[in-house]
């Protein structure tokens, strides 16, 4: 009885002495109580959610952009839409430039679409062509080609899954969508119209390129190189085979290239193979720029926060009804008295200013003394008389505004405005003269 006793004692004595070590523990270690601070009261208005800085593809739409653009066409009912793009929208927007989308996909007469083309061309470094439902009048080509000439960038892109009218701008650089798709009974991703392209050509666009995916492609005929070319197990619905059958192509005349499927972009066929590298590719093309402006683009070719600068007092009146057109036009401004080599300007002076302005106007072949004008343009009379002078390069643009007096100069400047007529004045593509 005795040993069952003493055991019974030994078997309470160990929990007995846990317990003395947890409360001891829990003495030493904890000092009270949590007492959580009162929740903060915050009213659904002022949650504002994070917004990237490149902007969503809604504003794609509605932003003018500050820097160097790329201009979308959607002037022709093109057959995209926003979402498609904004995975190249933004690649574009991490170089720097902006992807200004114009036409906002509406049904337009041939007279507005071509205006609406000529405006967004005035500004844009690159144009890109998708998919128009409306064909190409012969004047909006010869625009685009003489936008092509002056070292702007242009890329087509088709699709033969959506009907469009991409050979009436095409078929003027030497390109030809085919109307058929390309397929695989044994080597694709996912579905037989999805097609593995494996064969490439050096070139900046395939740089680094070793397998894309494309989701809907055709073959696209050339007088320029093809640059990437399906082959293979790949067959196409018209053309007989076997043979490469190209699907990424440069024209024949100017810088101008055509790819025959967009949806390889779109997230998430744009992670898969090197799809992301190809899309990288295109956006570092269309933001290599090589663009030569004139002076009829103005104010297009204005970049960033300009300069207006005023060379005399008398002249701020002129200088803040420029500032006021342009703020219209959506183009930020500031005043100055003196230009910053390191940023676009609008310079405003008269004609006994001119020693100051020489190296623009004897770049421009300008003579301004007892006569204005040119050497190769009969000379004026300097009396009520106006001149415009475009000096670019590659780090910034500087539009010069001389006239005889502060009057004249203040006339020219409302020529300038988007109702004004200032390139009925144009001698040349850097200069304009004008008299009343």
């Amino acid at each position: 009885m005795s040993d069952l006793f003493s055991k019974s004692r030994q078997l309470l004595l160990v929990p007995g002495v846990a317990l003395v070590f947890f409360l001891g523990a829990f003495f030493y270690y904890y000092h009270g109580v949590y007492r959580p601070p009162p929740a903060p009261e915050a009213s659904l208005s002022a949650i504002v959610p994070p917004v990237s800085a490149y902007g969503g593809p809604g504003e794609l739409v509605a932003r003018r952009p500050q820097g160097r653009v790329v201009a979308v066409d959607a002037a022709h009912r093109n057959r995209f839409s926003v979402g498609e793009i904004a995975a190249l929208d933004v690649r574009i927007g991490e170089r720097g430039y902006g992807a200004e989308l114009f036409g906002g996909f509406a049904t337009l007469e041939a007279k507005e679409r071509t205006a609406q083309l000529e405006a967004a061309l005035r500004r844009a470094d690159s144009l890109v062509v998708a998919m128009p439902a409306d064909p190409y009048s012969s004047a909006e080509v010869g625009l685009v080609r003489r936008f092509v000439a002056k070292g702007g960038k242009l890329l087509l892109i088709g699709d033969p899954t959506r009907e469009s009218q991409i050979n009436s701008l095409a078929d003027a650089f030497g390109i030809n969508f085919q109307r058929d798709y390309l397929y695989s009974l044994g080597d694709y991703d996912l579905n037989f119209q999805n097609v593995r392209v494996r064969s490439f050509q050096p070139d900046e666009l395939t740089q680094g390129l070793g397998e894309v995916a494309l989701y809907g492609a055709s073959t696209i005929t050339s007088l320029g190189p093809a640059l990437a070319s399906a082959d293979g197990q790949i067959k196409s619905t018209l053309l007989a085979g076997p043979q490469p059958f190209p699907v990424l192509v440069r024209g024949n005349i100017g810088d101008v290239v055509a790819l025959s499927d967009l949806t390889f972009m779109v997230p998430p066929q744009n992670s898969a193979l090197d799809n992301g590298r190809l899309l990288s590719n295109l956006a570092a093309y269309l933001t290599t720029h090589q663009r030569r402006f004139e002076l009829a683009d103005y104010p297009g070719f204005l970049r960033g926060e300009v300069l207006v600068v005023a060379a005399r007092p008398e002249l701020y009146g002129a200088a803040t009804k420029l500032r006021s057109q342009l703020a219209g036009q959506q183009v930020r401004t500031q005043f100055s008295r003196d230009e910053d080599p390191s940023r676009d300007a609008i310079v405003l002076g008269l004609f006994a200013d001119a020693p100051g302005f020489l190296p623009y106007l004897e770049g421009a072949g300008v003579q301004v003394g007892a006569k204005v004008g040119t050497s190769s343009t009969p000379l004026l009379p300097p009396d009520k008389t106006g001149v415009l002078v475009l000096h670019n390069d590659s780090e910034r643009n500087v539009l010069v505004v001389l006239a005889d007096t502060a009057d004249t100069l203040g006339a020219l400047v409302g020529r300038l405005a988007p109702e004004g007529d200032f390139r009925s004045g144009l001698l040349d593509e850097q200069v304009g003269v004008y008299r009343p």
